[in-house]
């Protein structure tokens, strides 16, 4: 999940046929396979110079055409999809952006749970160097002066098993409520001191009977280690994880007290998130360096079944494999058996996330068939080459601009009443029948702000923002990117001019976080 308000941004998851499709493949091509030709050897650093070593999904035992396949659907189902990388045998063999997003565009994606799956990992570090004593060390041992009023037995016995595995028995009711000003998280955020908002909830169960998903759970991990060692998980990372690495750019919010969050609230590059995912398929070796203990790969990625879903210490686990999980489909999927990591970052709330992301991975995992390199194939690179490209540019002839965008072009609208928390209070678009390109200008304050907006379902860039827009009858709507300059968080938002001769609505829909919410207002020609 994500915890919204991290920053100060805003006040601003095997169909039978595809296997069956993947076997019969591989038989018919076994003969094809040569006797002697594997996989290129990888070096113990597959990112020297912070780039990761390209292949081709067949020098690396993968069908092309079905990556291709797989880019196609996305597209065509219009799954919200920010990001696709592949990596095998330590080679990027796939590296897909979906417009407006584009490699080395200066963006952290907040990676929201995936965040408890790097504290997760921390621990692990933190346990082998002595800063905790082990999964059975009782956890209000580390918070004497928060815990002296909490005198519940059944909360004394809470371990950081406990907390790995979701099984603390604290009484939190998470998933149970819609992310929101009444969610328990919410209410977390809101609280002065959230270390002693977790620790003062009342207990549900014993701890280690009953899973309940908990992002304090995870918070309190961070906060642990931070008290021991002195430093908090960011500065933790930076040097026992993250600078191994070679992750240096990132952003990693704190709460009040500056305990790094421990649930949510880590923003990293895809191809960062994919580093962390070659490492645990590594079993937590890198350049000669254990990260990870291995013990303590194999013993986090162990899952047991609980509510009908596979869990292990903080990372969730599939039938062959295991990964991270953020909310709107953030993961990072790992199979040590395929030496296979694949990073999606999205945007998915129409549907569950989990199911489609894992969806995705099992139709990638199941083309990779071979740890063999396959036969040349020249067609299918070709058509996964063009479904980037597609990805990245979806440009489409300009149409014919309707009769009101004449009327309404060059005047300027102000807001009537704005209760909403709007950011601009009045702003003019201008069209133009020779150009395939609008520009909204907005006011902000006394800053005025000309934002070009591509009619060719093309994203024009202007500073932080990319838009795009289109009309639908007498509405135009624009789909906007911007990018907070400080913590280089993504922000996506519709926004929909409805117009009645001089009057007329603005509706603002936000597209990114769990308090997504829709603003109107109405609207008056100056």
């Amino acid at each position: 999940m994500i915890l919204k308000g991290l920053t100060s941004v805003k006040k601003h998851w095997i169909p039978i046929g595809i296997i069956l499709v993947a076997l019969l493949s591989f038989v018919s091509y076994a003969y094809l396979l040569p006797d002697k030709k594997t996989v290129p050897e990888t070096s113990s650093v597959p990112w020297e110079g912070g780039k990761w070593r390209t292949s081709t999904p067949e020098e690396q035992g993968i069908y092309s055409a079905e990556l291709a396949d797989v880019l196609k659907t996305v597209q065509s189902e219009h799954t919200n999809i920010h990001s696709l990388l592949i990596v095998r045998n330590g080679f990027l063999v796939l590296s897909t952006y979906f417009a407006p997003y584009q490699e080395g565009d200066g963006v952290f994606y907040p990676v929201h749970s995936v965040t408890k799956s790097i504290t997760s990992a921390l621990t692990g570090i933190a346990i082998n160097e002595g800063a905790l004593k082990g999964i059975d060390q009782k956890v209000l041992n580390s918070f004497p002066e928060e815990s002296k009023n909490n005198t519940d037995l059944n909360k004394a016995a809470i371990t950081v098993k406990n907390l790995l595995t979701m099984q603390s028995g604290l009484d939190w009711p998470e998933t149970q409520v819609r992310y929101g000003n009444n969610n328990i998280v919410d209410q977390m955020m809101e609280s002065p001191n959230q270390v002693q908002f977790i620790l003062n909830q009342p207990m549900s169960s014993a701890p280690g009977t009953v899973y309940n998903y908990n992002t304090g759970a995870s918070h309190l991990l961070s906060a642990m280690i931070q008290k021991k060692i002195g430093i908090n998980l960011k500065e933790y990372a930076m040097e026992k994880l993250f600078g191994p690495l070679g992750i240096t750019d990132f952003f990693w919010a704190a709460d009040k007290q500056g305990v790094s969050y421990g649930g949510a609230g880590l923003q990293l590059t895809p191809e960062d998130m994919a580093k962390i995912g070659y490492l645990y398929a590594t079993n937590g070796l890198i350049n000669g360096k254990q990260v990870i203990p291995a013990k303590w790969v194999s013993e986090s990625t162990t899952m047991n079944n609980t509510n009908g879903f596979k869990y292990g210490y903080q990372w969730w686990g599939g039938l062959d494999y295991f990964y991270a999980s953020g909310s709107y489909g953030q993961g990072i999927f790992v199979s040590p058996e395929k030496n296979l990591v694949v990073v999606m970052t999205s945007d998915i709330s129409d549907t569950d996330p989990k199911i489609e992301t894992n969806k995705l991975f099992s139709r990638i995992k199941s083309a990779a068939v071979s740890q063999q390199a396959l036969p040349v194939n020249s067609e299918g690179n070709q058509q996964m080459k063009e479904q980037v490209r597609l990805a990245s540019s979806s440009k489409m002839p300009t149409p014919q601009l309707p009769a009101i965008a004449n009327e309404i072009s060059g005047r300027t609208y102000m807001v009537k009443k704005n209760n909403a928390g709007l950011n601009f209070s009045a702003f003019t678009l201008n069209f133009s029948n020779k150009s395939d390109v609008a520009v909204f200008k907005k006011t902000l304050g006394a800053e005025i702000v000309d934002i070009s907006v591509g009619l060719d379902n093309e994203y024009r860039e202007t500073g932080n923002y990319k838009a795009k827009g289109y009309w639908d009858g007498d509405a135009f709507i624009i789909n906007q990117h911007y990018v907070i300059p400080d913590s280089h968080t993504p922000y996506d938002s519709m926004i929909k001019f409805l117009f009645d001769e001089m009057e007329g609505k603005l509706e603002i829909e936000e597209l990114s976080g769990i308090k997504s919410q829709k603003i109107v207002v109405d609207i008056i020609s100056k």
